[in-house]
């Protein structure tokens, strides 16, 4: 009688062959997720500076007294100068995002994506 110690080389093959089309599957999939993820975390960012430029300018504060942007998950929001005016301004998302947002003040707040980088 013959003891099988181990695996074939068909086995093997057929295991690395199933590993590989999951990882076809899951990998693309996967940065799909944090590219939405990280736009997503970019538009709430901006939104919150844009709550609070509006109500600033609203409270009818010194330009000197609004505080500039700080962006963590954007890599820039209104290029990190201040919003004193009713105005409309643009944030990109950091990688992996792809996004450009625009926030209209005089329009109250919304903050929507405007373009999507290929």
């Amino acid at each position: 009688m013959h003891k099988h110690n181990g695996f074939t080389l068909i086995e093997l093959m057929i295991v690395v062959a199933i590993i590989g089309i999951l990882a076809s599957i899951a990998i693309p999939a996967y940065q799909g997720y944090t590219q939405e993820a990280a736009n997503n975390a970019c538009m709430s960012e901006a939104n919150d500076y844009a709550r609070r430029a509006y109500a600033d300018i609203q409270l009818n504060k010194a330009a000197a007294d609004i505080p500039a942007p700080v962006a963590s998950a954007c890599s820039a929001i209104n290029n990190g100068a201040p919003v004193v005016t009713m105005t409309s301004f643009a944030s990109t998302a950091r990688l992996p995002g792809n996004a450009t947002i625009t926030c209209d003040l005089n329009a109250g707040t919304p903050c929507s994506i405007t373009a999507l980088a290929p």
